[in-house]
């Protein structure tokens, strides 16, 4: 009865969402050369549910600096920079999504968890979006640039990802079953931030961000 409920939800608020999985199952295939891969370890699953709700994201200031750059670099040679995304101590990804534009620093998103400590922003495109469990991953392992063996899932935020492997996650995604994803709580969060807006007038007519 919950799962019709979220289903019924996504489908009245988000029917884009419905089936984003399926009709983004020949990502690879369209994968370019010089594309860049990245994790992304997001503080809290409220805040990737703003993600995908509003189709943006943010990070540190170093870890947009890397994103930026090679957002730049790839948008040069016809390319895309991906982010695998994962909530800390969640132990799954969560999703792939795409960055459509390059940070803009001037911008700031009123609503992330922590209040004034994520400054910046970029669009951003959902690709997958589905619960994966990290021992999906457990053969992933690459070497880091000071020799260091690392698995894929033990990667801090903003880690890059040789393609080789990013490929074998894509794919990993796209074949896992599992119903479950952070859509069954979009109506809470939805809810949360509906309250939250309703108690900080003086924040919600933030939404906009002085964004064109």
């Amino acid at each position: 009865m919950l799962l019709y409920r979220a289903e019924m939800y996504i489908l009245l608020r988000y029917p884009h969402l419905i089936d984003i999985n399926m009709s983004n199952e020949n990502l690879v295939k369209k994968i370019e050369e010089n594309s860049f891969f990245y994790v992304i370890k997001s503080f809290s699953e409220e805040d990737v549910h703003k993600s995908i709700k509003y189709n943006l994201w943010t990070s540190t200031k170093t870890g947009n600096s890397t994103l930026s750059n090679s957002y730049n670099l790839a948008s040069q040679k016809g390319a895309n920079v991906y982010l695998f995304f994962s909530c800390n101590g969640s132990g799954r990804f969560v999703g792939l999504a795409r960055m459509k534009t390059d940070v803009d620093n001037s911008i700031y998103f009123p609503f992330w968890t922590q209040d004034n400590k994520w400054g910046g922003l970029f669009d951003l495109e959902w690709i997958f979006i589905k619960d994966v469990p990290f021992r999906q991953f457990k053969d992933i392992v690459f070497t880091l640039r000071d020799g260091e063996r690392k698995c894929v899932t033990n990667s801090r935020d903003t880690q890059e990802i040789p393609l080789s492997d990013a490929i074998k996650m894509i794919e990993i995604i796209k074949n896992y079953y599992n119903t479950n994803t952070i859509l069954e709580h979009f109506e809470y969060y939805d809810l949360r931030q509906e309250k939250y807006e309703k108690d900080h007038p003086e924040i919600s007519q933030m939404l906009n961000f002085n964004r064109k």
